[in-house]
């Protein structure tokens, strides 16, 4: 993957003070709220989540709720997945976490846009984390088109 311009966004402003002061070429990092991007529409060619959506997605409260589908409902708007945009989520995927995303993407709970896109979902799960190229997988995927 070439990537010419990474964005890097957290909320926490001290953050993203230290990881802009690393200097890191090619990398702008902003503080932004996950729920309500001042991104346009289709900004971005892919988007990684590592822990965002396990920090939101706590319990089934309906504020928790609101709050994790507003993010993802975020995601999709600024991914550009018209012209073959990736969201990927690291996730500890406890049953609250894989319920909540597969409501949200398979079954269209919530989503806005469950009815002008395809999402095709995959989940993999890692046995064993790559030491010493000893590297076990197992995988599952989920695709469903409506």
């Amino acid at each position: 993957m070439n990537q010419t311009k990474v964005t890097s966004v957290d909320f926490v402003p001290e953050i993203v003070a230290k990881m802009t002061a690393r200097g890191t070429s090619g990398v702008t990092y902003a503080e932004a709220d996950f729920t309500a991007y001042t991104y346009g529409d289709n900004s971005f060619d892919y988007l990684v989540d590592k822990g965002s959506f396990d920090a939101i997605c706590l319990d089934n409260e309906a504020d928790s709720q609101e709050k994790y589908n507003k993010y993802l409902t975020e995601q999709v708007r600024v991914l550009d997945a018209a012209n073959g945009g990736k969201f990927l989520i690291i996730s500890l995927l406890q049953e609250l976490v894989i319920d909540a995303l597969l409501n949200y993407f398979l079954k269209g709970e919530n989503n806005p846009h469950h009815a002008e896109y395809v999402f095709d979902v995959a989940v993999v799960k890692l046995d064993k984390i790559a030491t010493d190229n000893n590297f076990n997988k197992e995988m599952t995927n989920f695709s469903y088109e409506w």
